[in-house]
């Protein structure tokens, strides 16, 4: 997963060199949450950073708190690597994000950060909450809390797809703490485009209603043979 958006970035970002201005990437880091080791937002924003100054000729930044105005209206992306939902950069923002995004620049979350804060975070049904919609219309999909999937499992991507982003790219695998059945802003939007292609084991999804571990809406499309 987070090969892939690396390689989003750079691909992006290092395909007009030479024919406009140097682009300015800023990585926005959400703080420590988890345990020693784990969710190092801010290292992992670092390392990505250093490696796409490497790789790219871009300005690239990391930063800890919401940019202002004077710092949205310098960069060209924005790279949100935090936790999600209540804990989300993002959230009382979308305003602010929407602006940035309609102005031509880009927007990557990593992780967690796939997913928005509920305006009601007790409902078990938060697909049509008005948080939610206005992220998926800047995200193409959200990691929604009693509809999404989050939990461990060892991901092989061997299907890359023909985008032209995913040159050289060749198939792995993946332990990690993995996102799946997000919510989509509906079939054929034009607003996702999958890299890589896999279907996780109907095994994952728990049974019983949790914010990230199991639903009857994962359960449902394993069971019409649909890859979540």
């Amino acid at each position: 997963m987070r090969i892939s958006i690396h390689a989003l970035l750079f691909v992006a970002l290092s395909c007009g060199q030479g024919l406009a201005a140097q682009k300015r990437i800023l990585f926005l880091a959400g703080s420590n949450s988890h345990n020693w080791g784990q969710h190092k937002h801010l290292a992992g924003s670092n390392l990505l950073c250093a490696s796409l100054k490497e790789g790219a000729d871009v300005e690239a930044e990391v930063i800890t708190t919401w940019p202002d105005a004077a710092a949205l209206e310098k960069a060209d992306a924005l790279v949100i690597y935090a936790d999600g939902w209540h804990a989300h950069p993002a959230k009382g923002k979308l305003a602010d994000l929407g602006a940035f995004m309609n102005s031509g620049k880009g927007l990557v979350a990593i992780h967690w950060a796939t997913g928005i804060q509920a305006e009601d975070p007790e409902s078990k049904e938060q697909g049509n909450d008005p948080q939610r919609v206005k992220w998926r219309e800047l995200m193409g999909t959200d990691f929604e809390a009693y509809y999404s999937i989050s939990t461990f499992w060892e991901a092989k991507y061997d299907k890359p797809s023909s985008h032209q982003i995913m040159r050289g790219v060749k198939p792995f695998s993946l332990y990690d703490e993995c996102y799946f059945h997000l919510r989509e802003c509906g079939h054929n939007h034009g607003k996702v485009e999958p890299l890589f292609t896999v279907s996780p084991a109907k095994e994952l999804v728990e049974p019983g209603l949790t914010p990230y571990r199991g639903n009857d809406h994962a359960r449902a499309t394993f069971a019409e043979g649909k890859v979540p």
